[in-house]
């Protein structure tokens, strides 16, 4: 998101947004710096427990209750080693996803050819591609706040509120409405996002050539491969970069509602374009990757 797309989540609820970007920085440094750790560690609770307590209840079902503990220890053994091998396959999935996506960024990147609009709107991208012909045609595009005035929260006889009751204090279906209706209006920005990020991703694909396409999807397909690769025989390698690179989105994203939030005026320094922005996290993740290896690694892993 660029830093105009963030103003209006601090204009419509400023106090939750700066409490969900509080949170977002939060979650983003754990997982950016302990990410591989902690999911090592759920793996583990979660084979134990699914493991044990399949025991427990087989062992109820079939009456061995003299056999309960032996049971439990081998459920709880078996879960472990099924969660163990479930993880690699998550740990590939992931990466895969994540490597599919960087991969032809970065080699668009390198190229120097035109970045994906992420966070920007088809009006903006088009101003950012000065001198380049433009053939995108946009009619026919839905609203984006369609379903925000297509009376989504009105009552099927038109009128929006339901007759006032005798004693003169407003209903629950009324206080319900007026509490969707200000749910949706906070949200409205997000759909205004959605809306604007398609349409600038559509034009941006449009307007490379078909050679172009086909090796942005070769490259999206490589990355894919090596991701499942890596995660399936190098999970903790997988956990690391999958960890550090969400983290660094998380913490990235939140820094940015806090900077508008408190000091705009050093908002200037913050990365405000694709290029600069997948720079940023892909250092951010590096140094991430680097210092979960450093901490969390066993001694013989180094």
């Amino acid at each position: 998101m660029t830093l105009d797309q963030i103003q209006p989540w601090l204009n419509n609820a400023p106090t939750l947004a700066q409490v969900l970007a509080g949170v977002s920085v939060l979650v983003g440094i754990v997982l950016w710096s302990c990410g591989r750790k902690l999911a090592r560690l759920f793996v583990a609770i979660a084979g134990l427990l699914v493991g044990g307590g399949a025991a427990i209840l087989l062992g109820e079902q079939f009456g061995h209750a003299g056999l309960m503990l032996a049971l439990i220890v081998a459920g709880a053994v078996a879960g472990y080693l099924l969660i163990w091998f479930l993880f690699r396959v998550a740990m590939g999935l992931s990466l895969a996803v994540t490597l599919a996506i960087v991969a032809p960024l970065a080699l668009l990147f390198m190229q120097g050819d035109p970045m994906p609009p992420i966070g920007q709107d088809l009006e903006s991208y088009k101003h950012s591609l000065a001198g380049q012909k433009l053939t995108l045609i946009d009619e026919g595009l839905p609203s984006a706040d369609a379903g925000l005035d297509s009376g989504l929260f009105q009552s099927p006889s038109g009128d929006d509120s339901t007759p006032p009751p005798a004693d003169g204090k407003p209903s629950s279906v009324d206080q319900a409405r007026e509490a969707a209706g200000g749910v949706m209006n906070w949200l409205k920005p997000l759909f205004d996002l959605a809306h604007d990020q398609g349409d600038a991703l559509r034009y941006w694909w449009n307007e490379l050539s078909v050679g172009k396409q086909r090796v942005l999807g070769v490259t999206a397909v490589a990355g894919l491969f090596v991701g499942l690769f890596v995660g399936l025989f190098i999970p903790n390698v997988a956990a690391a970069l999958t960890s550090s690179l969400l983290g660094a989105l998380l913490a990235l994203t939140g820094v940015k509602v806090l900077v508008l939030a408190f000091l705009p005026s050093q908002s200037h320094y913050l990365p405000n374009s694709p290029s600069m922005t997948l720079v940023t996290l892909g250092l951010i993740t590096v140094m991430g990757v680097l210092l979960q290896w450093i901490i969390w690694a066993r001694p013989d892993d180094k």
